[in-house]
């Protein structure tokens, strides 16, 4: 990956992407807990939004109850897609609180909103069984995404204010560019590809445990 995205550019786009993983692990983590153990009152309050979160997930299944690959595949690049572009509107950084932080926080309210519901061992069994098996390819996706958009955001800040840097606005945008189409596209293609035929069989096959 050095090699191929070049030393100056690997060295920054690297540190975005640690940043975007400790970010993300911190915010699942803390939704989780909230939700789980209903803090404030917070379970009654998110009720429309689970309800809105579980109609965008059914949009990716057909009427046959499978999960529409093709759909799948799309949306996930198209999200991974805009979350490194927003990187180029400086100083506020998107690429973290835009989609890291609310994909951290959506998944910490399902995987809460169960363990609140029904104990604390089907949440860890739904992440488990219904996250974990696309997750491993389809979260690194989403950070190595977070981190050129980040990494994009550093170059304009550094243009805007004049800040010397050792990589151009053009050098991160063509660098995310490249990141994005060598490494975020086929870690999404293996993602959709499991979740479409493997985790459905996983959660039925194990759903009496």
């Amino acid at each position: 990956m050095r090699n191929l995205l070049g030393e100056r550019y690997y060295r920054n786009y690297m540190k975005g992407v640690k940043r975007a993983a400790i970010w993300f692990i911190i915010i699942m983590l803390l939704v989780t807990v909230v939700v789980s153990f209903n803090i404030g009152g917070v379970v009654d309050s998110l009720n429309k939004f689970l309800m809105d979160t579980f109609g965008e997930l059914l949009k990716n299944i057909s009427p046959d109850g499978q999960i529409n690959f093709f759909a799948l595949f799309k949306n996930n690049v198209l999200a991974c897609f805009i979350m490194f572009l927003v990187g180029i509107v400086p100083f506020i950084c998107l690429p973290l609180t835009y989609g890291i932080l609310i994909n951290a926080a959506i998944i910490g309210i399902l995987i809460g909103a169960i363990n609140a519901a029904n104990g604390f061992y089907a949440g860890l069994m739904t992440f488990i069984l219904g996250i974990l098996p696309h997750g491993i390819f389809e979260l690194p996706a989403f950070f190595f995404s977070a981190g050129a958009g980040v990494e994009l955001c550093r170059a304009v800040n550094r243009k805007i204010t004049n800040k010397e840097t050792d990589v151009t606005i053009k050098d991160a945008f063509l660098g995310g560019l490249k990141a994005f189409v060598t490494i975020v596209v086929p870690l999404l293609l293996i993602a959709a590809l499991i979740e479409t035929y493997l985790t459905i069989k996983i959660l039925t096959t194990f759903s009496g445990i």
